[in-house]
């Protein structure tokens, strides 16, 4: 203490104090520098540690001319806005003009530095900034690699004005919204448009989020305009969401799809997607409603309304990292899928019915991918070979488990209906699983112009979507039967 110039400093004390002193220590502080310890500090001093100690590094200079003060703190865990934080690398600053503050962060898994700055003593407004890399960004942040979040307090406490920037595989263009989702209170209300490079962001998203995009194989960008609420209590989850989602030659589960675009809802415990709707040369889809919840036992249940398939040519579906398939002639004119129910966790147990149309554009007899007879076969047993290739006609089925079951076959033909295709009467069903296995056994009956009878054929498909086997039955009208493979 310098007498003659009224002058009191404290240079790099260490200290280490204990949780349950904290509110003593920050009540001194703020009683003996008011102007520097106001009451938000205090707050966030005796709040910061709810067990073990508080050790850091305390400078401070007092003078009718200037007022300093510097806090290090060691790395560790610390409370604030409700949640528990781990800090390394924590330096505030506060002197007459500005207070200012550096840390480096962790975000989910994706390591960062935070920055903040304001203006005067009272906090009455400033910035905080998210970067990668530890720069002077507090004085020329660069919005090119980083995210700068204006604010202002309020009574009711801060109030985000602004953000906007690039980080991590976000970029952000978000200002106050004057018509709030919710209370302002609970929340910062915004609105615009936050654009994600999902490879990039990977890292900042919670597990939850993680769990989705791995299960369906999400990959690319997404582009979200609407209303964003940022929770002042992160228990509540860090954001909720409602207004417009769009992706642009996205992957999902396996696929590229040229454009999806839906009504979003987002919270921590809900995600609602309305309107959906996908386009592509292979067809077109759209679903009217698709949740996914948090149930009581803290799995993501999904459900799905009514989904529409118009158009669908299954060649032209392209495989992420796959040679584009030779297209063919066949075309689902319709594809229903209803009551779609299971976990967000499980695709193999998720459960729906369904039913689609198809036919073949053209009378070339070209490979079918519903149903293909090898041509040796058609062949050995003397048939033409458009009687054994169903031309259109229409299936129902179940998904169960892991696999597509067929229930039933409906007026599919051969061209001229020359043949008819029905499920073979069976103890186990014709099905399809996930993986591409086939266990299919269909009745064909083909019938002989010239003198109007009735020939019956079994086909059994075995093998995989991609290499099937065949083997066929020919039923004698004396009821004998033979079989060639």
């Amino acid at each position: 203490y310098k007498f003659a110039k009224n002058e009191f400093m404290i240079d790099k004390c260490q200290f280490d104090i204990p949780a349950q002193n904290l509110a003593k220590v920050a009540n001194a502080l703020h009683q003996r520098f008011p102007d520097l310890i106001d009451p938000s500090i205090e707050q966030i001093i005796q709040n910061s540690k709810p067990e073990g100690e508080l050790k850091g590094c305390i400078q401070l200079k007092n003078s009718p001319e200037n007022q300093t003060f510097r806090l290090e703190l060691a790395q560790g865990k610390y409370w604030w806005l409700g949640r528990e934080h781990d800090v390394s690398n924590f330096t505030f600053e506060k002197d007459l003009q500005n207070i200012k503050a550096v840390l480096k962060y962790k975000i989910e898994d994706h390591p960062c530095w935070l920055f903040m700055k304001s203006e005067g003593q009272t906090l009455a407004r400033g910035q905080v900034i998210l970067s990668d890399k530890y720069t002077d960004l507090l004085a020329s942040p660069d919005i090119s690699r980083s995210v700068i979040v204006e604010w202002v307090r309020t009574p009711q406490g801060f109030d985000i004005q602004k953000a906007f920037g690039n980080f991590a595989g976000l970029t952000v263009d978000l200002v106050k919204s004057p018509s709030p989702l919710r209370a302002s209170t609970e929340s910062f209300p915004l609105r615009g448009r936050v654009a994600v490079a999902l490879d990039q962001a990977y890292n900042i998203m919670t597990p939850n989020v993680k769990e989705l995009l791995n299960t369906w194989k999400v990959e690319k960008n997404f582009n979200f305009v609407g209303q964003w609420q940022i929770n002042r209590n992160p228990k509540n989850g860090f954001f909720s969401f409602q207004g417009n989602m769009t992706g642009q030659n996205i992957h999902f589960n396996g696929y590229k799809l040229d454009l999806l675009q839906a009504d979003c809802t987002y919270s921590s415990d809900k995600i609602e997607l309305n309107n959906l709707i996908v386009q592509d040369p292979a067809g077109s889809l759209e679903v009217n409603s698709i949740k996914c919840e948090l149930n009581a036992e803290g799995r993501r249940a999904l459900s799905m309304g009514r989904c529409h398939v118009t158009n669908w040519h299954p060649s032209l579906m392209r495989g992420v990292g796959q040679p584009q398939k030779p297209a063919s002639q066949l075309v689902v004119n319709q594809l229903k899928i209803e009551q779609l129910k299971g976990y967000v966790d499980d695709p193999n147990g998720i459960t729906a019915k369904g039913e689609l149309t198809f036919n073949k554009h053209t009378r070339r007899i070209s490979h079918n991918p519903l149903i293909v007879i090898p041509t040796e076969i058609i062949t050995r047993i003397g048939l033409d070979p458009a009687t054994l290739t169903p031309f259109s006609g229409g299936l129902y089925f179940d998904i169960q488990g892991n696999k597509i079951v067929f229930t039933k076959f409906k007026d599919i033909y051969s061209e001229g209906r020359m043949s008819k295709f029905n499920l073979a009467k069976t103890s186990s069903p014709s099905y399809m699983d996930f993986d591409g296995k086939l266990n299919l056994k269909i009745r064909m009956k083909h019938y002989n112009l010239l003198f109007k009878l009735g020939e019956l054929f079994t086909f059994n498909v075995k093998g995989t979507f991609q290499k099937p086997e065949y083997s066929i039955r020919k039923q004698s009208r004396k009821g004998k039967s033979f079989a060639k493979k």
